[in-house]
């Protein structure tokens, strides 16, 4: 949309309007009116405040007047405290906030002249009327320095005056570079030592703290070299070719350089506080940390459940899968790109440590169910069978089959689920030791329930997934149906951990629909299936176990009475 030729009228009142008024004032000389492009309008002006002529640039964008227009400075140069960045608009008596389509180029240039008058010689700025979030307060930076309440407190604990080493950790990630404090002293006697809230990609970096104001005249080179002195030849001489750090914390304040040792240049860092840790999960996943959950398969189901869990609060990770990423998986997997070419496990452990990185992850690379080496099928198998709940995501019967037996005989819940295909629908079910029925007899039921209800499943094979056909043209699942089945699973999961015996789900299985197909008439339509207790959980053991146990025993080790079977 062009405002100004679909409302010409506006735009010749605005014209005329400001025209009047540098008629009627002696601050005010207009210069030209131009539109920048297009869309827009723009005027050239110059204020005369005290001394000072300041040529700034009235801005109609191109959904005036139903959005703000805007006055910058025209040489992009700060001028007020109040203003959104070194070079951007200046932030006026009506701004996004409080706009109205009336609000005229008159208000607001009379708006910047009252501002720009008000601080004109003084000491601070002008009183401000808004509030800005810490977002907009430093989206113009992109070397920053992350502040721990922690790190504060040991900063202003050292004595006044002083100098101390110090050594940060910096990534660069996102356009930004974000260091942290990680210890103050020595490093063979430090005062403070910190765990970084990123570990990954992390460059260290040596420096000073000075226990004192920031000098006047920062940054710049050479009164770093005056105040450093001899400090900066020693300091040079022991790190040559690197940067030295320079932090100041006085008057509540703290503040970070970076002394480029290529270039007369100290780059300043934007001091973004910490907020102190709040409770952002509810209480009941107080527990989890402790609790170790396996998921076999890493593919669009798993993985996602791995880094919500992981998110959640669990501790503890056993994955099991044997496939590599490919670029292809990416558009429903949890990983992206940079995991091309790695086993799914290596690459959903770096993405849950990424996520927590005090978390615990062991990882088979084993083909659950298939082909595959005793020793490595037997390995992934125990390694599953310690953990508090298994989580079988393939959608793979012979994974299922091995998972099922895994939970049965070592009494552990499961937690299984399925996307259809072409992402019309998904299932969700889990089987609780002495609650539900056994795995195997839970799926014996749910098909059951689809023969009892007269629904057919319109494909003949039984175990595919989320990818099929439809008039011969392939029919897939997008990755907010992958998604939706996946955090289903997630809370089944949860559930399953800290309400063992008292769950909030009614039902143990439930099909969710996602388009009017097959048995569903809406999307978000529910199925819940109720289970019946079926089959024993625990080790299959004979009748007779404990005569031929003995037996056994007295065969295998000759010299004994058979006690040890007892």
């Amino acid at each position: 949309m062009i405002w100004w030729i679909n409302q010409p009228g506006r735009a010749l009142s605005e014209k005329a309007d400001i025209a009047a008024l540098a008629k009627r004032v002696s601050w005010l000389r207009i210069k030209s009116w131009q539109p920048p492009d297009i869309t827009s309008l723009s005027v050239e002006m110059e204020i005369e405040v005290g001394a000072k002529i300041i040529p700034l640039t009235l801005i109609y964008p191109e959904l005036f007047p139903d959005f703000p227009a805007r006055i910058v400075p025209t040489d992009g140069v700060r001028l007020s405290g109040h203003q959104y960045g070194a070079k951007g608009e200046l932030c006026l008596e009506w701004r996004a906030d409080n706009w109205r389509p009336d609000i005229t180029g008159v208000m607001l240039i009379e708006s910047a002249y009252k501002l720009l008058s008000t601080e004109d010689g003084a000491d601070e700025p002008a009183e401000s009327a808004h509030d800005l979030t810490l977002g907009q307060e430093v989206r113009g930076t992109i070397c920053r320095l992350l502040l721990s309440e922690a790190c504060r407190e040991a900063l202003f604990l050292l004595p006044d005056r002083s100098q101390i080493a110090v050594k940060t950790a910096e990534r660069h990630f996102a356009r930004t570079w974000v260091s942290e404090i990680i210890s103050i002293g020595e490093a063979d006697s430090p005062v403070w030592n910190a765990t970084t809230t990123t570990k990954f990609g992390n460059a260290k970096h040596d420096g000073i703290v000075f226990r004192e104001p920031v000098p006047f005249g920062f940054p710049d080179k050479s009164i770093a070299k005056e105040l450093l002195g001899q400090l900066l030849s020693e300091w040079t001489d022991a790190h040559p070719d690197k940067n030295l750090i320079l932090i100041f914390a006085a008057d509540e304040k703290v503040k970070m350089f970076e002394l480029i040792e290529t270039s007369d240049n100290l780059v300043s860092y934007e001091t973004i506080p910490l907020p102190t840790d709040q409770v952002r999960l509810p209480v009941v996943h107080a527990e989890l940390p402790k609790l170790k959950v396996g998921i076999v398969g890493c593919g669009s189901v798993g993985s996602k459940i791995a880094a919500s869990l992981a998110r959640s609060g669990i501790g503890n990770f056993v994955l099991v899968d044997s496939d590599v990423f490919f670029p292809g998986n990416v558009v429903r997997n949890a990983l992206d790109l940079r995991s091309v070419g790695v086993n799914k496990t290596k690459a959903v452990e770096r993405a849950i440590l990424d996520i927590n990185p005090t978390v615990s992850v062991d990882i088979s690379d084993a083909l659950l169910g298939r082909q595959e080496s005793g020793a490595w099928s037997a390995d992934a198998a125990m390694k599953l069978a310690k953990c508090d709940l298994i989580v079988d995501a393939t959608a793979d019967i012979n994974a299922f089959t091995a998972s099922a037996a895994i939970a049965q005989t070592y009494k552990k819940p499961l937690i299984w689920g399925r996307v259809y295909e072409g992402g019309l629908g998904g299932l969700i079910a889990r089987a609780r030791p002495e609650i539900d029925p056994v795995p195997q007899a839970a799926r014996r039921q749910i098909d059951g329930w689809f023969r009892r209800n007269n629904i057919p499943w319109h494909s003949n094979d039984e175990t595919r997934n989320y990818g099929g056909s439809d008039d011969g043209n392939p029919v897939v699942a997008g990755d907010a149906e992958v998604g939706v089945v996946a955090m289903h699973m997630v809370r089944f999961a949860i559930d399953a951990l800290v309400r063992p015996g008292a769950s909030e789900f009614p039902s143990s299985v439930y099909a969710i629909g996602f388009s009017a197909k097959w048995m569903f008439t809406q999307p978000l339509e529910l199925w819940p299936i109720d289970l019946l207790q079926e089959g024993t959980w625990g080790a299959t053991t004979e009748e007779d176990r404990a005569e031929k146990l003995k037996e056994l025993v007295a065969e295998l080790f000759p010299d004994s009475d058979g006690q040890r079977a007892d």
